[in-house]
């Protein structure tokens, strides 16, 4: 089930998560990054995650927190100007994936760069968690890193690991409606920001590819879960409806330029930081 309200900590975390994803895009530059975490208050856990074997090009890090209670697994995002980023995107048949008890079926681009790093980010977390099933990790990223972060978060949670939440931005679609349900038991705590007429989070197509659970809504305005936003009930349903509707079509209009800028993991932070202060919170006594 979807959760129906977004508690303040959610919002903290979620503009936490969206600093990190986008220190992604730094994460071979690892000096500049330890730096930042640092005065963040968090520790780098080299090396960076780095597929060089397998050739996919995914690319991410790890780092905890200094007082150790929580772990970060971050994936960096699609760079078009690099072919294996594309062809990782492209790459939109349907293959079964094992982290989950029972049959589903996921984006076989997707699921090929998971793979190529999951043994890294095992033998990573494990090392720095001491196998403590209390240490909360967040595993996030932003586009294509939202959909690793999606792949990799049920494999977490069959590690043992108690409390397992994920954070995406502009995240596309994963795997099809079996993996979808699943998803949602196993990793419930798991917030997926849309950022306005962001265009990615319409992909891969709809049927047989199914959006997990829980989408959040920003729109340089407000932000909130569905059930904030537009409420139970045929209405709420309809509005919803009509803002899918709408993006497809201001995106037509501007050939694809609005969902482009609004995919931006910068525009994200910035709409998450208006949509705090809309809810009487302060962004700036809360990001890293």
């Amino acid at each position: 089930m979807p959760l129906n309200d977004l508690a303040p900590a959610d919002l903290t975390d979620m503009l936490q998560a969206c600093y990190l994803s986008a220190w992604a895009y730094r994460s071979n530059e690892n000096d500049e990054l330890t730096r930042s975490l640092r005065e963040s208050g968090i520790e780098f856990q080299g090396p960076a995650i780095d597929d060089q074997v397998g050739k996919t090009g995914t690319q991410g890090f790890i780092a905890v927190t200094q007082d150790g209670t929580r772990a970060f697994i971050v994936f960096r995002g699609t760079e078009p100007a690099t072919a294996r980023d594309r062809a990782t995107d492209a790459n939109i048949a349907l293959v079964p994936y094992q982290g989950l008890q029972q049959p589903a079926m996921v984006h076989s681009g997707f699921n090929r760069a998971a793979d190529a790093v999951w043994g890294t980010i095992k033998f990573l977390l494990d090392a720095i968690t001491g196998k403590n099933p209390a240490v909360r990790i967040h595993v996030v990223g932003h586009s294509l890193g939202g959909a690793l972060a999606t792949l990799v978060a049920p494999l977490v949670r069959s590690r043992g690991y108690l409390d397992v939440r994920s954070f995406t931005f502009g995240s596309p679609r994963v795997g099809d409606s079996s993996f979808a349900t699943k998803y949602n038991l196993v990793v419930p705590r798991t917030f997926r920001a849309v950022h306005a007429l962001d265009i990615v989070p319409a992909l891969p197509p709809p049927n047989p590819y199914v959006h997990v659970d829980t989408l959040v809504a920003c729109d340089g305005t407000k932000i909130g879960t569905e059930h904030e936003l537009y409420g139970g009930g045929v209405l709420g349903v309809l509005e919803e409806t009509t803002n899918v509707a709408r993006r497809f079509l201001v995106n037509a209009a501007s050939l694809g330029t609005a969902g482009v800028n609004d995919h931006d993991i910068y525009s994200y932070m910035g709409a998450i930081a208006i949509g705090m202060r809309d809810r009487g919170l302060d962004p700036l006594s809360n990001h890293i």
